[in-house]
């Protein structure tokens, strides 16, 4: 058995474009999404280490263009040639002249490609090497269980989605709101029922509720098992963004929609 290869420095990063078209809609709060496209960047080392990652822009979100991405990739590329992996991977590429949404899709889609690299050098899933990596820091957050996500827009789409993913194993879902107060509250209540107190359940709005909006909605969970919430603002208020669970009470609470 051989033991981890030497990572080497960077001789080449590539990337080449995609499309998928979606089966169906996927529907989040700011847009209906009927296709994805982005770029799979590859980074190679003389050594003979290569790393894959993806970086997918999202217009709808202010999250850059293909365009710009690509235009980004190339000057954070050029910037890296000739680097070790480890110090293209604390390369922070502050002060590209790039569109900031373009620059940040570009960097983590360039950042995954070179920790990829590095885990496989290592002999490892990258995965593994991650954990690995969050052990050895002592304010390291704790593990986060991958979720499944559900959009269906019916709250019976959504319990037949949600107990999909409970039976393929996911010990968490990730449910797509914001769009439909009132039928948010249902698919919710749904996905709740479906999944049981076994799934963690995360609600997503996609910044489409503002930080009273956010407020007001964990008021309206008070009579639900408690759910954490994901970011739902641009700037979250700590107690939502760091996974607070809707504070226990009876009713809907005042206010609610419907």
């Amino acid at each position: 058995m051989t033991g981890p290869a030497a990572p080497g420095t960077i001789v080449r990063v590539s990337w080449r474009s995609f499309r998928v078209p979606f089966a169906s809609a996927f529907q989040t709060s700011r847009a209906a999404l009927a296709v994805r496209e982005g770029l799979m960047v590859t980074v190679e080392t003389d050594a003979g280490a290569r790393g894959i990652g993806e970086a997918s822009p999202l217009p709808e979100f202010d999250g850059g263009t293909m365009a710009g991405t690509a235009a980004a990739l190339e000057a954070m590329a050029r910037r890296i040639a000739g680097l070790g992996l480890a110090e293209a991977w604390e390369e922070p590429h502050a002060e590209l002249n790039a569109e900031a949404g373009s620059a940040r899709v570009a960097r983590a889609g360039l950042e995954t490609a070179i920790a990829d690299a590095m885990a496989r050098a290592a002999g490892l899933p990258l995965w593994a090497w991650l954990e690995r990596r969050s052990a050895a820091t002592a304010d390291a957050d704790p593990l986060i269980p991958v979720n499944a996500t559900v959009d269906a827009p019916d709250p019976d789409g959504v319990a037949k989605e949600v107990a999909r993913a409970a039976a393929a194993g996911f010990a968490a879902i990730k449910l797509k709101v914001g769009s439909d107060a009132v039928r948010d509250l249902a698919r919710i209540a749904a996905a709740r029922a479906a999944g049981g107190p076994a799934i963690e359940l995360r609600i997503d709005a996609n910044g489409g509720w503002d930080d009273a909006r956010a407020e007001s909605r964990a008021a309206c969970l008070r009579a639900a098992p408690s759910l954490p919430l994901r970011t739902a603002t641009g700037s979250p208020p700590a107690r939502l963004h760091r996974g607070d669970r809707a504070p226990p009470g009876e009713g809907t609470g005042a206010g609610c929609p419907g």
